[in-house]
């Protein structure tokens, strides 16, 4: 993958966060940022328009809790309405406490099995 090789230029903090673009999906790395500098990142990027789904890989950053989470709501309903997914992993949360609205997993192979099964579901008219 391309290591911030070609990041869109919204991306505030270029140096903390990578993206790689493969068919429909952009996945995003937060690298050693805070979960408020990923959280601004993200929305600046789909604020430039949504035309893939989106992983978000919350992994190395640290102060990820269930209220940082909720603070994604508008991106997950910005995703939402352009019918793509967005799916954030992340691990040491419980999963319980997630609200309906979020994808939140602990693998990115689960983030890739969700944004599977949402796209058939999509094709279905769900």
């Amino acid at each position: 993958g391309q290591n911030g090789g070609n990041l869109p230029s919204c991306f505030k903090n270029q140096i903390i966060m990578t993206t790689e673009i493969t068919k429909d999906i952009t996945f995003a790395t937060a690298e050693k940022e805070t979960f408020e500098q990923s959280a601004s990142n993200i929305l600046a990027f789909a604020e430039s328009g949504i035309t893939t789904h989106l992983i978000l890989n919350l992994l190395s950053v640290e102060d990820v809790e269930i209220k940082n989470l909720k603070s994604l709501k508008p991106l997950a309903k910005m995703y939402a309405k352009a019918k793509k997914s967005l799916v954030i992993v992340c691990e040491d949360i419980d999963f319980t406490e997630v609200p309906d609205y979020l994808n939140v997993v602990p693998t990115i192979i689960e983030a890739n099995d969700i944004i599977e099964m949402e796209d058939i579901e999509r094709d279905l008219g769900f």
